[in-house]
């Protein structure tokens, strides 16, 4: 059996105090993108750096297709453990043309020209091998930085936040064409970054962090729709919880009634998880709701409203259903979908109503 391209085990980093990674248990499949969420500080840029090489671990062991490269007392150095990096400000060098900056790994293979010219077509740069970093695009150099990456045929390729110095409108763009091209290539990747859209975009799985610890590795949808913990649901867009109880065959919310999950009794401690979509809002006089504050995003108004017993929810309404702060407000349940609950912090699927 093919062992996978990165296997990460028991995997920990502590500076001083802080253990920045703790435990990590990670297999990446060959040609697979998997992306590392989570806010800053949570442990993702240094374990892209133990992978790389820039970082030795304290306890663990790291495996590139199925090569040691990594242990306590153990580190292979980067330029064997081929692997290609793409850093945030792409790092190319100022004095070189495009063909310097993306030959440079690949001096001495007797195919350099070759391998140049495969990966400038590649990442649609063909044309272009003498212009300067300067005279280029933020895009293009993007693409660049990139093309030089790949152009070692590294067993995997690690990208640092590397839209963040784009504008919006030129990073939706451009992290299309990065995908495109690493599919293409048959790459196999790892990024990191605190975006979740972008998470949601790029990966065939996404591992969330937390604290130096992996919360959850699953698909895009799997990660959204499941969440195995409280962190990974309000991490992954705007997550509301609401208490319950169960009553019979249903579980009763201050919003409605629900179909009780078999896995729960009488007793247990039941918190639903509805996302803003869930959530429908119309005007009631006797509702009990009242709006607290509306967040227009083109297309969609964000509300936030404020129930009978203090909690607070969100609702998601189409542009043209405007309610001004202070309305007041009626809330129902109407999502359309299987929802997900935390039964006595255990993860269930309510079935549908």
């Amino acid at each position: 059996m093919r062992p996978p391209a990165i296997r990460c085990f028991g995997l920990s980093k502590q500076y001083n105090s802080v253990m920045a990674v703790q435990g990590v248990e990670l297999a990446v499949g060959h040609g697979e993108k998997l992306v590392l969420l989570g806010p800053s500080g949570c442990g993702k840029t240094t374990l892209l750096r133990l992978i790389a090489g820039f970082e030795i671990p304290d306890a663990g062991t790291l495996a590139v297709g199925g090569e040691l490269v990594a242990a306590p007392d153990f580190s292979l150095a980067p330029e064997k453990r081929r692997v290609g990096m793409v850093v945030q400000d792409y790092a190319l060098f100022p004095h070189l043309d495009v063909r310097g900056n993306v030959s440079y790994g690949i001096r001495r293979l007797p195919d350099r020209d070759e391998r140049v010219r495969q990966v400038l077509e590649l990442v649609g740069l063909t044309g272009m091998e003498r212009r300067m970093p300067h005279e280029l695009s933020g895009g293009e150099q993007q693409r660049v930085a990139l093309a030089r990456a790949l152009a070692p045929r590294p067993a995997v390729v690690l990208l640092d936040e590397p839209f963040s110095n784009l504008d919006t409108a030129l990073r939706a763009r451009v992290r299309a064409e990065v995908r495109q091209i690493l599919t293409d290539a048959g790459a196999t990747s790892i990024f990191v970054t605190h975006d979740q859209e972008e998470a949601l975009f790029l990966a065939d799985r996404i591992a969330v962090m937390a604290e130096g610890a992996i919360q959850q590795v699953d698909t895009p949808e799997g990660i959204f729709h499941s969440p195995a913990t409280p962190f990974v649901a309000k991490f992954m867009g705007v997550a509301d919880f609401l208490s319950a109880s169960v009553a019979g065959d249903v579980l009763e919310t201050e919003l409605g009634m629900l179909p009780r999950p078999e896995e729960t009794g009488p007793g247990s401690h039941v918190q639903v998880m509805v996302r803003p979509d869930d959530i429908v809002i119309y005007p009631d006089e006797g509702g009990g709701g009242v709006v607290i504050e509306r967040v227009f995003q083109g297309a969609h108004y964000l509300y936030r409203v404020r129930l009978p017993s203090g909690s607070v929810v969100h609702s998601l309404r189409q542009h043209y259903q405007v309610y001004d702060v202070g309305s007041a407000v009626a809330a129902r349940i109407d999502p359309g979908h299987r929802l997900t609950c935390f039964v006595d912090g255990q993860l269930r699927t309510i079935p549908l109503m």
